[in-house]
């Protein structure tokens, strides 16, 4: 490394640490723990308790892909996001203040936390082991490559912590997201078809499957269908180590900010 190089990397540390301390200390404060409270009773069941993820995004990043500023947050807290699970939030302006007081103090516990596998290799083992063949990811605004059968995977670095990470890789069915949840249907005849619903009514029924074909049913012509207690995501727990350290990696290090 240059003189130049590790002047740089030295003055980035300081900055950390500096950040790091007055993060901590603004969780310590009187503002900072009533708004831990307002986060443990309106928050924690979809962040998390430590806003490490869950049906929510991680909020342990400290990088919100709608919320640069404080005030920004504060909107999108009170707003919700539109097409997500987010709702409105009926807090008085001034506890939703002291609630993002305490949200941003969650960005230190992640601030450090780096993945311990090699991502370029990660990279390598996604390819190999047909995660594109359900999920996709878009590249320098380009046309997002993969499949759709599971949630797509630009930002997954950003919204999810290491922990859920590996948690979803190794125990898919744990943590499913409402909007893909499996579906079977048998018919009559005794085909049976494994896949996404994509929509339902009283009289049909319209799901994909792995390999993205399209299936439309009357709900006459189904001896019985079914929604999955189980991911249609297999699990990789047996992986190597140094393959699922390596696949966690990549997928942390995805993090498009217009996602």
């Amino acid at each position: 490394m240059t003189v130049v190089g590790w002047w740089r990397q030295a003055v980035t540390t300081r900055r950390m640490v500096l950040w790091l301390w007055a993060a901590v200390a603004l969780a310590q404060s009187p503002a900072g723990q009533q708004g831990r409270q307002f986060y443990l009773g309106h928050c924690a069941h979809c962040h998390g308790p430590d806003g490490e993820g869950g049906r929510g995004i991680n909020l342990t990043t400290g990088q919100y892909r709608l919320s640069r500023t404080d005030d920004d947050l504060l909107r999108v807290i009170q707003t919700g996001v539109p097409g997500t699970e987010m709702p409105p939030s009926r807090l008085p302006v001034a506890d939703i203040r002291l609630l993002v007081t305490w949200v941003r103090s969650l960005g230190a516990a992640g601030a450090l936390e780096k993945a311990t596998g090699d991502a370029a290799a990660g990279a390598l083992v996604y390819r190999n082991t047909g995660c594109a063949r359900c999920h996709s990811i878009q590249v320098n605004g380009g046309q997002a490559k993969g499949g759709s059968l599971g949630p797509p995977l630009d930002s997954i670095g950003l919204r999810r912590s290491l922990k859920f990470l590996r948690d979803a890789l190794v125990t898919p069915d744990a943590y499913i997201a409402r909007e893909y949840v499996g579906t079977t249907a048998q018919t009559k005849a005794g085909q049976l078809f494994r896949g996404l619903r994509l929509n339902e009514d009283d009289y049909s029924l319209q799901l994909r499957d792995a390999d993205e074909r399209l299936h439309s049913f009357r709900k006459s012509s189904l001896a019985e269908y079914q929604r999955l207690d189980s991911s249609l995501m297999p699990s990789y727990g047996k992986l190597s180590p140094t393959d699922l350290n390596n696949l966690i990696a990549y997928l942390s290090s995805l993090r498009a900010a217009n996602k």
